[in-house]
């Protein structure tokens, strides 16, 4: 006997049959492969009031995801104010920042949109990284309270070895920090990602995205959004 009593289905809407087109963007995680799992972590910066720690957590061919956590003391500075705007690794002095530097003196900075050696804050026409550039595209945040988490979609995929981590957040009285990671596992975990549908490349000299049709309008093309930079460095 199952567990599971049958639910009925809902009778279609009308309209809804148009098919919706899915591509994908180099500038973020590919939604249609199966990750290389790496998990290295290390803690970059903690005070009496506050903890840090990045993951290097899933690999792909092109690109590593990345992930920051924060654990905040609600004794410690004013906690309430992470809630009064979109917290985002960005270029104002309030806001957490994070760099990684390699061997070669190359580097990308999360307040540096497109990578590059651009200005803070700045963000370079959507070709993505120029001339063995590395870019780290910030992804978003989420948490409220004590508990924040963020996302970053660093791209291309590394070079195996160590990269130094930097971080500094001057809201929470964390001064620039520097730690080294090796990547040798992050970049091999890429062998193990696996493609499971295929999906188009972006069409060229064309909008697409959440921001390029009118709320309502037909032409919703799911699966890749743009970004924008809001008043706080995100959107």
């Amino acid at each position: 006997m199952a567990f599971f009593a049958e639910i009925p289905e809902p009778d279609p809407e009308p309209g809804q049959s148009q098919r919706q087109l899915y591509f994908d963007h180099p500038g973020q995680a590919p939604q249609h492969w199966l990750p290389g799992l790496a998990g290295v972590s290390a803690v970059v910066g903690r005070t009496k009031h506050t903890a840090v720690w990045i993951t290097f957590a899933e690999t792909y061919p092109r690109g590593v995801v990345i992930t920051l956590d924060a654990l905040l003391d609600p004794a410690g500075p004013d906690v309430e104010s992470l809630h009064r705007h979109y917290l985002c690794p960005g270029p104002s002095s309030a806001e957490m920042r994070l760099g990684l530097l390699w061997p070669d003196r190359r580097r990308a900075e999360s307040a540096t949109e497109w990578g590059g050696g651009s200005p803070p804050g700045t963000r370079l026409p959507d070709a993505g990284p120029r001339d063995g550039a590395l870019t780290l595209q910030m992804q978003g945040s989420q948490g409220g309270g004590i508990t924040w988490h963020w996302s970053a979609w660093l791209w291309p995929l590394p070079p195996p070895g160590p990269v130094e981590v930097y971080l500094r957040w001057d809201a929470r009285d964390i001064a620039e920090t520097v730690t080294t990671i090796d990547l040798t596992s992050v970049v091999a975990a890429a062998d193990r990602a696996e493609e499971l549908w295929p999906l188009s490349e972006p069409p060229e000299g064309e909008e697409y995205g959440w921001f390029a049709y009118p709320p309502g309008s037909s032409r919703h093309r799911g699966g890749c959004r743009r970004r924008v930079r809001g008043p706080t460095g995100c959107a």
